[in-house]
């Protein structure tokens, strides 16, 4: 039987103005219904696209109102039962009450929407979306801590949904096997401390070394409880460290300076490529490796060709492109993640294919086109601020083909929107459902210049 839909604790606590029964027409990019009332918009949170259902008013504006679900009258073909039992409290995961095969269409017509918001020309080809297992996915996550007044008085989970407030959080099946006891155990140590109040976080991981723990630390740990908490990281076979208020990493137990290791695997060749414990990496592992072999396929680099990795990380795809037998010029902002690059380069023996420099890209490139291009191919693959200023001067790194890997629909529309404007169109389109059951969307596009590209009227 379908669950049609646990509405949050917060909704027992709403007003008590009279319902509405509405038609719900889509969603909107926060995983909401989006129906009218009168020629008004009303937001529901819960409903799908394609349902009657029966909502009561939480808020109203002079353009739009906002609505909790209280009864689904008549349920989209494509609803089903969520399996976590947070949803509805936890922010987490907003659309588990839609099938993973709506959830991919949802994102995919979202992205054609924003893109056709900024009048760029259609990709000419919608590529399947990159998906994998949409449980036990995520090997990295952050774990909030509360305190309350009282001895032992804390909560340890996520926060709710637009919301300080904490979701006291057993088990999340989102996560990866191995960190699902994080959060049963990180209550063991709390307990145990007479400090924990020294805490503020914790964030886990999942390397080929281990389970590391990084716990945010708000002030020095006293003796006894560094002893106690040195004790427990060993007893569960914790790669443990704390990070200060600076952001400096002490190691608890273990190596001064570790660092970890997750594989890539291209063309049957296996990459581990390593990342200290506060460097960024892709959480989810298989879809990573699927969106970096679809990036190498696009971009089709060959041997002889120089490209650009742009805000290449520690050479996530850096290292794969290299691979085929092309060269490499990696460029990230963070100088320690460059050095790491270049170490993982030389381990896995391909230094004399890759190169990595320390530049900001968000300013002029122009000496930096002048020392390595005009370059064969460019990959990019930004945070969520996007490539404005590297889009607006590519006419200086002069590639016929680009591949924009990115994380936030709207500054890729923006930055699409430039890219045609120079000349560019997109030959290919796709999403990639990094994390199931999040309204987060990330895309990969393929840009190709052999001619003007057309913009929609």
């Amino acid at each position: 039987m379908v669950q049609i839909f646990k509405p949050s604790k917060r909704l027992k606590a709403a007003s008590s103005k009279q319902s509405l029964l509405l038609q719900v027409d889509d969603l909107n990019h926060q995983g909401e219904g989006v129906a009218r009332d009168n020629g008004r918009v009303v937001f529901v949170d819960g409903a799908l696209a394609n349902e009657r259902v029966e909502a009561r008013v939480t808020d109203s504006r002079k353009r739009f109102q906002t609505a909790k679900l209280i009864k689904v009258v008549e349920a989209s073909a494509q609803r089903v039962t969520p399996f976590c039992s947070h949803f509805g409290d936890c922010g987490g995961c907003a659309l588990q009450h839609l099938s993973a095969e709506g959830q991919r269409v949802v994102k995919q017509k979202r992205l054609a929407r924003v893109l056709a918001d900024h009048h760029v020309a259609e990709p000419e080809d919608w590529h399947a979306p990159i998906s994998g297992e949409t449980q036990g996915y995520r090997r990295r996550a952050r774990i909030s801590i509360w305190f309350g007044k009282g001895k032992n008085e804390f909560k340890v989970g996520f926060r709710q949904r637009s919301s300080k407030a904490l979701v006291e959080i057993d088990s999340c099946p989102v996560l990866a096997e191995s960190l699902q006891s994080s959060f049963k155990l990180l209550r063991q140590l709390l307990v145990r401390l007479k400090r924990p109040k020294v805490f503020s976080h914790l964030e886990v991981c999942q390397s080929q070394e281990g389970t590391v723990w990084i716990l945010r630390q708000l002030d020095q740990l006293r003796n006894d409880d560094l002893t106690l908490v040195q004790q427990f990281a060993e007893q569960h076979s914790l790669q443990l460290l704390t990070e200060s208020n600076s952001g400096a990493l002490q190691t608890l137990t273990g190596e001064a300076a570790p660092i970890y290791h997750y594989q890539l695997t291209v063309a049957e060749q296996a990459l581990d490529v390593g990342f200290a414990p506060n460097h960024f990496i892709q959480v989810n592992e298989q879809v990573n490796r699927a969106m970096v072999t679809q990036a190498v396929d696009w971009l089709a680099p060959r041997a002889g060709e120089t490209i650009a990795d742009l805000f290449s990380g520690v050479g996530n795809f850096s290292f794969a492109i290299a691979s085929v037998g092309a060269k490499v010029i990696g460029v990230e902002g963070i100088e320690a993640m460059n050095q790491r690059a270049a170490a993982n380069a030389e381990r896995l023996e391909l230094a004399d294919r890759c190169q990595f420099e320390t530049i900001d890209l968000n300013g002029d490139l122009t000496e930096f086109a002048q020392n390595h291009g005009p370059f064969d191919g460019v990959l990019l693959d930004p945070a969520r601020a996007g490539a404005q200023a590297v889009a607006e001067q590519i006419h200086l790194l002069a590639p016929h083909r680009l591949v924009y890997v990115s994380c936030d629909p709207a500054t890729l529309a923006r930055d699409t929107e430039i890219l045609c404007s120079q000349g560019y169109r997109i030959e290919k389109a796709g999403i990639i459902d990094m994390f199931p059951h999040t309204t987060h969307l990330e895309s990969m596009l393929l840009f190709r210049k052999d001619g003007k590209a057309k913009v929609r009227k």
